[in-house]
């Protein structure tokens, strides 16, 4: 609520204060007078009810409620003569707070598919780097099998291998390898 909206509240409020309070009921009456009744002693009896100025609400041509002349009837004309101002800022203010709300919705929704999207990439991730962890563990498993000496001598220079050992050593490790690539449908 901005200032203008707390002013505004804080004059109903003031206003509301000031006029005379409801009915035990909550609820204020109204006249329904008999038309074959004579006006202006209907006026007189009101008048009697209370002492000076008579105070109403009203257009340019016509009287739509006259208050009286109590200690609270000058308030009770301000009030009602507000009451369609007061009534048209309460719908505005209405509007405004759905428009928010219809906002704050759009902003929720947004958040929300967002969120569904990350948990679903997040799932696509999850299950990817599963599968990557298994072939990694199987390769793993996989190169385990395969003798040290084998790879050692597989990755050795020629020139060295012959220097150091015999043909049986090569023929040996070529052989280690073989069954290794077999076990493995020759895939290192």
């Amino acid at each position: 609520m901005n200032d203008d909206d707390r002013r505004t509240v804080e004059e109903i409020r003031r206003q509301l204060d000031a006029i005379t309070p409801p009915d035990p009921d909550g609820f204020y009456s109204v006249a329904n007078v008999d038309p074959s009744a004579d006006p202006v002693e209907l006026y007189r009896q009101g008048l009697a009810m209370g002492s000076g100025s008579v105070w109403y609400v009203g257009t340019e041509r016509v009287a739509t409620a006259i208050t009286g002349n109590g200690p609270r009837s000058k308030a009770n004309a301000e009030f009602y003569a507000s009451a369609p101002s007061i009534v048209r800022w309460l719908l505005q203010f209405v509007e405004r707070i759905e428009e928010k709300l219809q906002d704050a919705k759009t902003d929720s929704d947004m958040v929300t598919r967002e969120r569904d999207e990350m948990e679903r990439i997040a799932e696509d991730t999850h299950a990817a780097l599963a599968a990557a962890v298994a072939r990694a563990e199987a390769a793993e498993r996989e190169l385990a099998a395969v003798p040290v000496e084998a790879i050692r001598f597989y990755h050795t220079p020629y020139g060295e291998l012959s220097r150091e050992g015999s043909l049986a050593r090569r023929s040996e490790c070529r052989r280690l390898i073989a069954e290794w690539l077999a076990q493995s449908e020759g895939q290192p």
